[in-house]
């Protein structure tokens, strides 16, 4: 759906390898898993995540799919949604609950 919008898709693994989703997206640049969302050098139009921090940088412009995950928790989805939004601009960030209301929030 991004890709249909015109955005550059990258990919970024978790730090911690016992972690790691290790998937290969064909049509995604891949980032170093071992590097820092800080010290990434590349200004994001949005950021897509589960329930990663760095979501909390770009308030509005980030997406927290947290809430499709059906394995995942809900006591533990709601703390981590308590976390994102407890820092910088993590009111602001999406939480969508189904698929569609992605297409909604990118432009």
């Amino acid at each position: 759906m991004f890709k249909i919008r015109g955005y550059k898709s990258y990919y970024k693994d978790h730090p911690n390898k016992n972690a790691r989703l290790n998937v290969k997206f064909l049509e995604m640049c891949k980032i170093n898993p071992n590097k820092p969302f800080e010290l990434i050098e590349n200004n994001f139009d949005y950021l897509v995540g589960c329930g990663s921090t760095p979501l909390s940088y770009k308030g509005s412009r980030s997406i927290s799919i947290i809430r499709l995950i059906k394995s995942y928790k809900e006591k533990t989805a709601e703390s981590r949604i308590e976390h994102m939004k407890s820092i910088y601009d993590g009111k602001e960030i999406n939480f969508p609950v189904k698929i569609s209301d992605i297409i909604n929030i990118i432009k």
